[in-house]
């Protein structure tokens, strides 16, 4: 069953909060003009925790961008679980 179209854009939308917030690896949320900045990565990071419904999995995806599409080292997964968990959180009202 497909998940309901409103709900997964309102909960993309929370997403691109808690990038901006909580995850924010080039250090950019203090300006308010770069509040778009994660915005593309948001529907992605949804898919993976959807479908997974597993924080490490969400944490991975998100290391994952920072290696492949920021150029970073990445971190370690495990530091990245606390924001993982408020994705998964999201997720669940879908």
């Amino acid at each position: 069953m497909e998940p309901d179209r409103k709900k997964v854009k309102e909960a993309v939308r929370e997403i691109e909060v808690v990038l901006w917030k909580d995850w924010d690896p080039i250090g950019v949320n203090e300006f308010s003009e770069a509040k778009s900045e994660y915005d593309s990565y948001a529907g992605a990071v949804f898919t993976v925790a959807f479908n997974t419904r597993s924080a490490m999995a969400v944490a991975e995806q998100l290391v994952g961008v920072e290696r492949g599409s920021m150029g970073f080292e990445g971190r370690n997964p495990n530091t990245l679980l606390p924001v993982a968990e408020k994705i998964l959180k999201i997720v669940e009202k879908v």
